[in-house]
């Protein structure tokens, strides 16, 4: 395969401005970054600088199981729910009112519960109260102040239980205690013979085990623990962190920041500059040639539409000038109509082919089928230019029905014959990646490749190159297309840009 040809004219006519505009993509992208980062960075140093006006402390509580409590004496596998509870307990509004009388602030419960926390260490019985406040005093005073009272009313609690249980009891065995004894005045009226004796002494003794069991059971009630726990790290001011020195914090989050935002801009940039063609720039590594840029609608006396000609024109004499022009994706062309017109306006007799017409396509089968001679389908369009105008259009074929039709063994020599009475025969085809643009390859035995910034990517490029090699097409150069999108047809402007 052989790229260009001997007398080809290079050059950048036609519109230009795409590769002029290529850095405006990134700059917008940096210009973004540097605003993020300014932002992200100016709050993280507010942040840091309004947390630094806190200062916290923090003590440390050890529990004893406690009757009344939540972790009390009776627990048995769940002491950590428990200490969980006693945890929530703690940050409750009566133990918060405590806390605001021992410090003797007006203050409302809520603020104060707002600015406590309170953790359980893993596997311990030990309840971590944290609190901050406008100053390291008061931080302090708060925190020793949680921990004292929610000791304090813990014991509470449980004087509370023990004071009901022992009174309860107490009536109890005040209550037995009086029917045993009007059960022995009973017995001592009756007489020895009497046969209501032996059920009052079995009474009697039933009521004296009553009250020996209530006896133990308020000996057991009294002499209940009342430890409530003890402060084991008493309140202490805790040392400013990182997080309370707002240049550090600014400048961290800024850095981070730029790492992600930056890693991302270079992702995408990395993807458009490897997959997306922003202009023939983006192919100077590849063998073929580059025309130059041009914008739709193609002018035919544009320099660009020039430079193909002549390049078309070189092509060697002694085979058939079949030349193919065509996208690299799979819109179609946008070249051919000026590349035709300009060749005519050169006085070269030219045949234009044009797969994405539906006459054409009918003149193509009808000659591919050998259903007429080449003469028949042979219209002047223009002077010395010749377009195909089929004898009949039955139908309008679709394109797996086109695909077999170019790829069948007749298409070649219908283009040859074609060739015999011309000076070249330019074929306009779908895009190389689409089935009839790579047959279409296999036919002619020159190429131009279209490529649209923004919508035909490198593998695109890289693909058709590939196709050509495999069919023995010579790629006389790359031409880059502006002002059109994927699909829109020949000459019509891109309505989105």
């Amino acid at each position: 395969m052989a790229f260009g040809g001997p007398d080809m004219e290079v050059g950048m006519g036609g519109d230009d401005r795409g590769g002029r505009r290529a850095w405006v993509p990134a700059a917008r992208s940096v210009a973004l970054l540097f605003i993020l980062v300014v932002v992200v960075a100016s709050a993280g140093a507010a942040w840091s600088l309004q947390r630094k006006g806190e200062n916290s402390a923090t003590a440390v509580v050890m529990l004893h199981p406690l009757t009344g409590n939540a972790y009390s004496p009776g627990g048995r596998g769940d002491e950590l729910v428990n200490l969980e509870t006693e945890a929530q307990v703690l940050r409750s509004e009566a133990v918060a009112r405590a806390v605001l009388d021992r410090l003797d602030s007006a203050g409302d419960s809520a603020d104060l519960l707002a600015v406590v926390q309170v953790s359980v260490p893993p596997n311990t019985q030990l309840l971590e109260i944290t609190t901050t406040g406008p100053d390291a005093e008061t931080a302090l005073a708060r925190v020793s102040a949680f921990a004292e009272v929610y000791l304090a009313f813990r014991r509470a609690r449980t004087e509370s239980a023990v004071f009901e249980q022992t009174s309860r009891l107490d009536e109890l065995v005040d209550a037995r205690a009086d029917e045993r004894t009007a059960a022995i005045d009973k017995l001592e009226r009756l007489t020895s013979g009497s046969s209501q004796r032996p059920v009052l002494e079995q009474q009697i003794e039933e009521l004296t085990l009553q009250i020996s069991s209530l006896r133990a059971q308020l000996v057991t009630a009294e002499s209940e623990s009342l430890d409530p726990g003890q402060v084991v790290r008493p309140g202490r001011v805790n040392a400013p962190g990182l997080l309370h020195q707002p240049a550090l914090v600014g400048a961290s989050a800024g850095l981070a920041v730029l790492l992600v935002a930056g890693g991302w801009v270079g992702v995408r940039s990395g993807r458009v500059r490897t997959f997306t063609i922003r202009s023939l720039d983006d192919l100077t590594d590849l063998p073929p040639p580059a025309f130059g840029a041009v914008r739709a609608p193609v002018r035919p006396d544009d320099g660009v539409v020039a430079a193909v000609r002549s390049s078309v024109l070189a092509v060697a004499p002694a085979r058939p000038r079949v030349v193919a022009v065509a996208r690299a994706d799979r819109a179609s062309s946008v070249l051919h109509r000026s590349l035709v017109t300009s060749l005519g306006n050169a006085r070269y007799q030219v045949v234009s082919v044009d797969l994405g017409r539906p006459e054409d396509v009918a003149a193509v089968a009808q000659l591919v089928l050998e259903e007429v001679e080449v003469d028949e389908v042979l219209s002047d369009q223009q002077h010395f230019v010749t377009r195909l105008q089929p004898t009949a259009v039955d139908r309008e074929r679709t394109e797996s029905e086109l695909a077999d039709l170019v790829t069948a063994a007749g298409m070649a020599r219908s283009l040859h014959d074609l060739a015999k009475r011309a000076d070249v025969v330019v074929v306009r085809c779908p895009g190389l990646t689409t089935p009839v643009g790579r047959a279409v390859l296999t036919a002619a035995s020159a190429v131009v490749v279209e490529v649209s910034p923004f919508h035909t990517t490198r593998n695109d490029v890289e693909r058709a190159l590939e196709e050509a090699d495999r069919g023995d097409c010579d790629v006389l150069g790359l031409v880059e297309v502006r002002g059109i999108g994927v699909g829109t047809s020949e000459g019509e402007p891109d309505a989105q840009r």
